[in-house]
């Protein structure tokens, strides 16, 4: 069983509807995917779509981004910090990926003016 006690609480809901071994294999994606909903419907809050198939649509979307780079983000930022385990990593990385949903713009334009800000700073000294 893994060590993260999320994933095992999952695993053991899914062994009563499906084999034991098929419930830990799928219960780290079910853990994820969960995760990316729950941030998806936090960021659809302020979205100004108001159609229901739009709103499906959008969680449909950045649940399927989130699980998509959730693993490769916490593996990113385990190695710049040298963390060795980072699975605690991956559901916080799935809710922020959708969490911060259609507002992925706005925070590449600000961490792009922070970056030639401090790029300036060194040129100048």
């Amino acid at each position: 069983m893994d060590a993260d006690p999320t994933v095992a609480f999952v695993a053991k809901i899914l062994a009563l509807f499906v084999a034991v071994e098929l419930a830990q294999s799928i219960a780290p994606q079910a853990v994820i995917i969960a995760a990316g909903l729950v941030g998806a419907i936090y960021s659809l809050m302020d979205w100004a779509q108001s159609s229901r198939m739009k709103a499906i649509g959008y969680i449909l979307f950045w649940t399927t981004v989130s699980w998509l780079f959730a693993y490769p983000a916490s593996a990113a930022v385990a190695y710049y910090f040298h963390v060795t385990e980072f699975t605690w990593m991956i559901k916080l990385s799935a809710v922020g990926i959708s969490g911060v949903g259609h507002r992925w713009p706005l925070v590449a334009q600000s961490a792009k003016g922070f970056v030639i800000s401090i790029l300036e700073k060194r040129a100048s000294q």
